[in-house]
């Protein structure tokens, strides 16, 4: 309740005698703390009941002092003087310190200045001395839910309904804080219930559906964010959270999804998330792919408008305005970002120089033709990103071992380099077996991180992994992968073990050098019972660690939303890229994990040789060092190296190894 609502306190005058207290009835005359003074009076003797009085009488007097400044503060506060009105509500209460209605009006000044702290101080004090104060125990509960302070926001809302059950805001102030608690159940009580008393108020409907929706109560969520809509059709993204709820109520509610999709594409045309979500429901839809790409290009990612336009191309071939937005684009990146370039598979340097002048001189358009293969439907649980560069025999092993042994919901987008053509033409015959996969072809190579941010930012599922094409994927990897990202929801990225990725090394870190292992999977054993001999063995206690290696690198959606993407200016052919990634989602507040149930084997990079190897990684420290100057790796590192949880598992791993009568680690 608001406290320009409150009705100024009525003090008695001038009526102080002892006739006219006795005349008012006990309830009266004592204020609802004295408890023990109207214990007193009800049980007690006459002159019990006179003394009762008497104090009454003292207070009463003090009452009459105070309400002057009392008063006055409260036409201060209708006039919006705060600093005034506290003021004369302090003056009132040195002459009177037990008035829950003073105390009640200085708590509500302190709140209008912002002096949350003390309001709760000061409205605890009324609520001591008038508990029934219904009012201030919801007033309580909008400061505490400011400060965060939620457990303590939901008592004092439940106290207030307690005390009036008939004030909806209550019921809805509520239901808020058990939304950021996530206590869906009981939010969605609290919103009906607030409804059920002002069912004219937009926000009830909307949130008590954004808890149903938590709940998978579908059909309940459609019909309360329709009710929503009906009060109030501009709420932020409701016909997007309608069309999230009609997708998931039923196949059968498609067509109602995309409109209501469309509608909000309408609404905000540059809200990416949108197309994506459409193109979930109609993945064949050249318009949603136009629209994305228009709006990717608004917001100057050329990269990600050239990658939809295409795909659009291949579903409309020829279509005008998708061949017209998409050699605008690839024009513009020509004529001054020659190294951001995605250029097709059939479009050639010749091309551009040719017909460059045509385009800019005249309203001809330029029809590019043919396209690379795409998968069929646009959105997954896991994108897959392999960037390759030559390497032909590992990128073989690498992308049938992924067929073989991924059995979730996934894509496959492969980023092709600028490979040489033996490996370009076997990509390119490979993804059209393969109904998962993309590709994506750089006609010059650009450097890995270019690369996979290419990839990313063709992505769409909830979990992006960046996997380098000279590793071989295990039984059950990806499962185990998202196992542990959702182990804890702070989480943000996630690695696997492996027999060569630095501390994620097993089973030795070090070689007798004293450098990082490159292991060989163990005499007896073959990748795949292996694989399973580490997850038999694995604690699977998920340990947090500072960095991730990035051979096998799953990151979850919200970071990549929070921190964006790779930095292609620092980091242009990798080697510290993702070590900057992971500082950089750290400070974001997420945490980093090893899947030590999971095991990916990696051959180490071929697209480099050893010098060129060496060259780039002291690129790459040396850009680290310079971008986080506070950040001191070596420390960091060496958290990493002594992580006890892995250093069981190597112990347990040497030891099943020694075991087996065919052991052998080299």
């Amino acid at each position: 309740m608001n406290s320009e609502t409150n009705n100024i306190i009525e003090f008695p005058l001038n009526n102080n005698s002892d006739s006219f207290l006795a005349r008012q009835p006990i309830d009266n005359l004592l204020n609802p703390q004295s408890l023990v003074l109207k214990r007193i009076y009800l049980e007690g003797d006459e002159q019990d009941r006179k003394k009762v009085r008497d104090s009454y009488s003292i207070v009463n007097a003090s009452f009459s002092h105070a309400k002057p400044h009392y008063s006055l503060g409260k036409v201060f506060a209708k006039k919006g003087e705060w600093d005034k009105a506290i003021s004369s509500y302090r003056q009132a209460l040195d002459l009177t310190s037990d008035s829950a209605e003073i105390y009640q009006s200085l708590g509500d000044a302190l709140v209008k200045k912002s002096e949350l702290d003390e309001a709760v101080i000061i409205y605890q004090k009324a609520i001591e001395i008038q508990p029934s104060l219904w009012e201030v125990h919801h007033n309580l509960g909008d400061v505490l839910q400011v400060q965060g302070r939620l457990d303590e926001a939901v008592a004092a809302y439940r106290r207030a309904i307690a005390f009036n059950p008939d004030f909806s805001w209550s019921h809805n102030n509520l239901g808020d804080v058990l939304i950021k608690q996530e206590m869906w159940e009981e939010a969605a009580q609290a919103y009906k219930s607030a409804i059920g008393l002002n069912p004219g108020f937009h926000w009830s409907h909307y949130n008590l559906a954004d808890a149903l929706v938590q709940l998978e109560r579908w059909e309940e969520a459609i019909a309360t964010y329709r009710c929503a809509i009906n009060l109030k059709s501009d709420l932020p993204c409701v016909q997007e959270k309608l069309a999230d709820a009609l997708k998931n109520h039923s196949p059968l509610s498609a067509k109602e999804a995309i409109s209501c999709y469309s509608q909000a594409i309408e609404e905000n045309p540059d809200n990416i998330k949108v197309y994506h979500k459409a193109l979930e429901v109609n993945p064949k839809d050249p318009k949603l792919y136009l629209g994305l790409g228009n709006a990717l290009a608004r917001q100057d990612n050329r990269d990600g408008a050239i990658v939809f336009y295409q795909m659009g191309l291949q579903f409309k071939p020829g279509d005008f305005e998708l061949s017209l937005q998409l050699s605008k684009a690839l024009i513009n990146i020509k004529d001054g970002f020659e190294d951001a370039a995605i250029e097709s598979q059939a479009e050639t340097i010749d091309f551009y120089s040719k017909q460059r002048a045509n385009y800019v001189n005249s309203s001809k358009m330029l029809l590019p033709v043919q396209f690379s293969p795409i998968a069929k439907s646009i959105r997954y649980q896991v994108d897959i990103v392999v960037c390759v560069h030559n390497a032909l025999e590992d990128v073989k092993e690498c992308l049938t071992s992924i067929v073989r042994h991924t059995k979730v919901d996934y894509r496959l987008l492969i980023v092709d380099d600028g490979s040489q053509p033996e490996t370009r033409d076997f990509i390119q015959a490979w993804v059209k077996d393969v109904s998962q996969a993309i590709v994506l072809r750089n006609e010059t190579a650009r450097g890995y991180t270019k690369a996979a941010n290419i990839g990313m930012r063709a992505s769409t599922g909830d979990y992006i992994i960046l996997l380098n094409s000279d590793t071989i994927v295990t039984p059950g990897w990806i499962e185990k992968l998202v196992d542990c990202a959702n182990s804890r929801k702070d989480i943000g990225i996630v690695g696997p073990l492996s027999n060569c990725a630095s501390w994620q090394s097993i089973p030795e870190i070090f070689d007798n050098k004293g450098g990082w292992m490159i292991n060989s999977v163990p005499d007896g054993f073959s990748l795949e019972t292996f694989s399973e001999l580490v997850e038999n063995v694995s604690e699977k206690a998920f340990p947090n660690v500072n960095f991730v290696n990035g051979f096998c690198y799953m990151i979850k959606r919200a970071v990549l939303e929070a921190i964006g993407w790779l930095d292609e200016e620092s980091f242009p052919y990798g080697y510290g890229e993702e070590n900057d990634f992971s500082i950089r989602a750290r400070k974001a507040g997420f945490k980093l994990a090893i899947a030590d149930h999971a095991y990916v084997y990696h051959s180490k990079s071929k697209s480099f040789g050893h010098e060129r190897r060496q060259e780039l990684s002291k690129q790459g420290s040396t850009a680290f060092k310079q971008k986080h100057p506070d950040i001191n790796v070596k420390a960091l590192t060496e958290e990493i190296k002594n992580n006890q949880t892995l250093d069981r598992l190597r112990l347990k791993l040497r030891e099943h190894i020694i075991s087996n009568p065919a052991a052998s680690v080299l």
